[in-house]
């Protein structure tokens, strides 16, 4: 006997009926913060570059780009336009940051 599954869902984290206002709202923030959080990075690229000061940690924000990418792969795979979105900006930023440590050391 098959096991019933509501006509609405076709994943557990997916429904196709129209999102209520309360998540269209929800939404919106976080695409807002989606694409803000990244430019936090833009101190720490001021200071690589104004200051040409190479003192952060190379290690570090080598890891920042490393584990940047598999959320980027993520994003396209699973087509999350602010997985993707939020990611990309951030990978160009902390690439920026690592090329400013290794040009000023």
């Amino acid at each position: 006997m098959p096991v019933h599954t509501h006509p609405r869902h076709t994943n557990w984290l997916r429904v196709e009926s129209e999102p209520s206002r309360q998540i269209r709202m929800v939404k919106n923030i976080i695409t807002v913060f989606a694409v803000c959080a990244p430019f936090t990075n833009i101190p720490q690229l001021l200071k690589v570059y104004v200051e040409r000061a190479a003192d952060l940690s190379l290690l570090s924000w080598s890891l920042y780009v490393v584990f940047t990418i598999p959320f980027i792969i993520y994003g396209i795979v699973d087509r999350d336009r602010l997985v993707l979105m939020n990611s990309s900006i951030n990978l160009v930023l902390l690439i920026a940051i690592v090329v400013g440590i290794l040009l000023y050391r």
